[in-house]
């Protein structure tokens, strides 16, 4: 990944958690490695447009998870957008449908539970030096009586699309939409729906199943069942004519 030409073919990349970095904050060295990374990641979003779709923290830990101390939430400004609002634990919160007119969230209704969670975690974030987002589904948390966006789509370099957790990504089907969007904007997409059957595609053999020869015959072509009952004619004709000359043979 920090070569940006092994990425610039992905019309987008999906990060369902990526909070640690592979290196050591007490490395020296290792700062090289991260700058590659944020200079590939940064070079395929704002030259090539491609989007992001992201869960929880990105980028803001190590290896050991040590936060790493040169602007913990950078990468998450520059590619998303965003930046750290708020977080909880062990708290009971709900996902309910926000912006439904977004292509995203067209399948619900407006403030319609999609996901209860008991006792979790959540992060939420909040827009970075006046990012304009969309808050495509917020967080209720039930505990604390507080509302926050959960799931926010920002348009950068290209579009993207961050869920507070893995859990909202992952539990009902908004990842697909997620890409969808993601991917094509708000241009409608080539797609087959259901009709009056239960079924997209339905299928009718009508096969000829004729168990005697002379109907089954095709004109011009000749059946199995044909050739062998004229064989059998041939035969028995060989039979007869043998037979009759042996006996023209005998009389002499």
């Amino acid at each position: 990944m920090a070569d940006y030409t092994n990425l610039i073919n992905y019309d987008a990349l999906i990060f369902p958690y990526y909070n640690s970095v592979d290196m050591d904050t007490t490395v020296s060295g290792d700062f090289a490695y991260l700058a590659q990374l944020e200079t590939s990641l940064n070079h395929i979003v704002y030259n090539y447009g491609i989007g992001l779709i992201v869960a929880g923290d990105f980028m803001t830990n190590d290896r050991n998870d040590a936060p790493i101390s040169a602007d913990t939430y950078r990468r998450h400004q520059n590619l998303l957008g965003l930046q750290l609002e708020a977080y909880a634990y062990s708290v009971n919160y709900e996902i309910r449908a926000n912006e439904v007119s977004h292509p995203v969230m067209q399948a619900y209704t407006a403030d319609e539970l999609i996901l209860p969670y008991a006792m979790q975690y959540y992060n939420v974030y909040e827009p970075f030096a006046g990012q304009a987002i969309t808050s495509l589904a917020q967080l209720v948390d039930t505990t604390n009586s507080q509302t926050y966006d959960g799931m926010i789509a920002t348009e950068t370099g290209g579009r993207n699309i961050h869920f507070g957790t893995t859990q909202i990504m992952a539990d009902r089907n908004l990842l697909w939409r997620a890409v969808q969007w993601v991917v094509y904007g708000n241009e409608r997409v080539v797609e087959l729906q259901l009709g009056r059957f239960d079924s997209i595609f339905l299928s009718r053999n009508d096969m000829h199943q004729n168990p005697i020869h002379r109907r089954s015959a095709v004109r011009g072509r000749t059946t199995l069942r044909q050739l062998s009952g004229r064989l059998e004619e041939h035969l028995q004709l060989r039979r007869l004519l043998l037979h009759q000359h042996w006996g023209r043979f005998a009389a002499r």
